[in-house]
């Protein structure tokens, strides 16, 4: 292996720790009367970079085989983000996380995130769901 190849080569905890620090786990959820429920849920994961890390958000693209970088749909125009929504891929991400455990408070939402994707799989219960919705991404301590 030549040193350009390990150089691409990104550590699982290396990544772990970059999500620690800049990812974000979001549950949208939509009136949808075509739904079971008459709500759309829409689980999210983004890990928001300036445009100018673009080469590092496609190497983790690229490490887990799903999601898409993009322009990130903030105000802010220098910035891309890594977006993974298809439940399948969620689920994987979840079992890398769960595998290359979070180490900050972030852990407590994932572990929202990953109740909701699992609560999805059956006949999900919206108003748990919008209650444990309404207590992600607050800073909560561990």
């Amino acid at each position: 292996m030549t040193a350009d190849n390990q150089q691409e080569r990104l550590n699982p905890h290396w990544i772990t720790g970059f999500i620690d620090g800049e990812g974000c786990f979001m549950i949208q959820i939509n009136k949808n009367h075509k739904m079971k429920t008459g709500y759309q849920i829409l689980p999210e994961f983004r890990l928001v970079q300036h445009i100018r890390d673009r080469k590092l958000l496609e190497k983790i693209a690229k490490y887990f085989g799903f999601g898409v970088v993009r322009k990130n749909s903030s105000r802010v125009k220098t910035t891309l983000e890594w977006r993974v929504r298809g439940r399948r891929d969620l689920k994987n991400l979840c079992d890398h996380l769960t595998k290359y455990p979070l180490r900050t408070k972030k852990l407590l939402d994932f572990l929202k995130f990953r109740t909701v994707l699992k609560m999805m799989d059956n006949c999900p219960d919206i108003t748990k769901i919008r209650n444990i919705k309404s207590t992600m991404n607050k800073g909560s301590q561990i």
